[in-house]
């Protein structure tokens, strides 16, 4: 895979044709780890998905186990509720989610949010956006994310779409 040899290896032969041949070979690489870096992202992207689906299973069973042993009327709450700003990204993402939630009526996936979001002119300062949208509303109480299909409000009812 690794076609460059390093200064000390590499001896261009005498004229141009020895520096066409290094940037041809340079070209080469270049293009190789390309190739592998959106390899790498894709599979970094299926492995966070996993890990967030089995954090949320994860819950999904401690609270279960916890509700089959403890009365929820004897005891507060566990679970601290995250705050944040009024006007912050975060306090943005969940307040215009909400909306385009109501207004689509259905699930849907962070991009299709993120998008969305910026479509109503709220643009995110975050080195990956999609990522912080759903974060965000992974970790709100508002919302509730429903596997192959995006994240919904939750309490609210999904309206059923006839074929």
């Amino acid at each position: 895979m690794n076609n460059i040899l390093s200064p000390l290896e590499y001896d261009p032969p005498k004229g141009a044709s020895g520096i066409a041949d290094a940037h041809r070979l340079l070209v080469a690489e270049i293009s190789t780890l390309r190739r592998a870096k959106r390899s790498i992202e894709a599979q970094l992207e299926k492995a966070e998905a996993a890990r967030d689906l089995l954090r949320q299973m994860m819950s999904v069973n401690s609270n279960a186990s916890e509700s089959s042993t403890i009365s929820l009327s004897e005891t507060k709450s566990t679970k601290r509720k995250r705050g944040f700003y009024a006007g912050s990204q975060t306090s943005e993402v969940i307040t215009r989610s909400k909306q385009i939630l109501l207004q689509a009526g259905v699930p849907l996936q962070r991009n299709d949010l993120l998008s969305r979001i910026e479509a109503s002119g709220f643009m995110l300062n975050a080195s990956n956006p999609s990522r912080f949208v759903g974060r965000t509303l992974w970790q709100s109480d508002d919302f509730i994310h429903i596997p192959n299909k995006g994240y919904w409000l939750r309490g609210e009812d999904i309206q059923v779409q006839e074929a």
